[in-house]
């Protein structure tokens, strides 16, 4: 949530800074599809009933890490324009932390309920995924990277609560950036990469 509320405030802002929607739909980004591919398949694999099988989980969890490598080749195919490598460095991050806790990005008890989700302990139990997200929930001293993981909350009355992790922030720092850019114009990036 936090990264589509930052993409429609740079898309705002880049508007108002006297930026084009023409120039987004000409982004010079090499091999989109890679984006678009790992992106359709997190989705896949989030609404999907993948992960809460246990046949299935090894293979959601390997799909999801094929899916983070995709956007990493995205990235690096695409360093040379701006904001471009934040993106891969909070990627990097939630990679990193999702990886080293068996393929899903943690969560404390504590992280969900300051953020104004009711949890209980019949509905979710330390270890379980949680449903329609690539989370686990776990205890911060069951949590490896701990400081990696989904730690930061934008609590209630703000309207969509919402739980995220450092990566998220590089994450969306990198995206305000490249659609600043993107709206304005990515022609010095260009000619500096020829």
């Amino acid at each position: 949530m936090i990264l589509l509320i930052v993409l429609i405030l740079a898309i705002v802002v880049g508007l108002i800074r006297g930026g084009t929607i023409q120039r987004l739909a000409s982004l010079p980004l090499r091999q989109g599809g890679l984006a678009l591919g790992a992106l359709l398949l997190q989705s896949f694999l989030i609404y999907g009933p993948w992960f809460d099988r246990r046949e299935t989980r090894s293979i959601a969890v390997g799909a999801m890490a094929l899916s983070y490598l995709l956007l990493l080749a995205f990235v690096w195919l695409n360093r040379h324009l701006s904001g471009i490598a934040i993106i891969g460095l909070g990627l990097a991050l939630n990679f990193l932390v999702t990886l080293a806790n068996g393929g899903f990005m943690p969560t404390s008890p504590e992280a969900l309920q300051r953020g104004g989700y009711t949890i209980s302990a019949s509905q979710v139990t330390t270890g379980s995924r949680l449903v329609r997200s690539k989370d686990i929930l776990l205890a911060r001293e069951e949590t490896r990277l701990w400081f990696l993981s989904d730690i930061f909350v934008i609590p209630p009355p703000f309207p969509w609560p919402t739980v995220f992790s450092v990566g998220d922030v590089v994450i969306a720092v990198g995206t305000f950036a490249f659609m600043q850019k993107g709206l304005l114009g990515f022609s010095r990036d260009l000619r500096s990469s020829s």
